[in-house]
């Protein structure tokens, strides 16, 4: 299964409020993702989720914490993994370190309701830099 999606939308962060965090007034993404699994088991209607793998790429403004600013350019960024049925098919130092590193992804409920994007999480959790 493949995905794009292309978002230009009011910028979260407006520029007035949050120069160093804001690439600007608007927010222009584009993401593209792919998921790959066993077509015998998603064809399978007793079967609710399957291990896959996945592939992320996405084109975006800069990032709120790199304090880029209006400066002109853009990010790049890819990334990819494995959906796991069970969190002990993942390898124990990796599960170590992120209950050391985020220990609020061990706690929240399942759905997570408070989710958002990480633009209003970071607006949620600081203050505008300081020019």
């Amino acid at each position: 299964m493949t995905k794009s999606s292309y978002i230009k939308a009011p910028h979260w962060l407006q520029p007035a409020e949050w120069p160093a965090e804001s690439s600007g007034t608007e927010i222009v993404v584009a993401t593209h993702s792919s998921l790959q699994a066993p077509l015998a088991q998603i064809e399978d209607l007793r079967v609710s989720s399957t291990r896959s793998d996945f592939a992320y790429t996405a084109t975006s403004g800069w990032l709120p914490w790199m304090l880029m600013g209006q400066t002109p350019g853009v990010l790049v960024w890819a990334e990819s993994g494995k959906k796991l049925l069970a969190l002990d098919e993942a390898p124990p130092e990796q599960v170590e370190m992120l209950r050391k590193v985020h220990p609020q992804w061990f706690a929240r409920p399942e759905p997570w309701p408070e989710f958002t994007n990480m633009y209003l999480q970071y607006k949620a959790a600081r203050k505008p830099e300081k020019a």
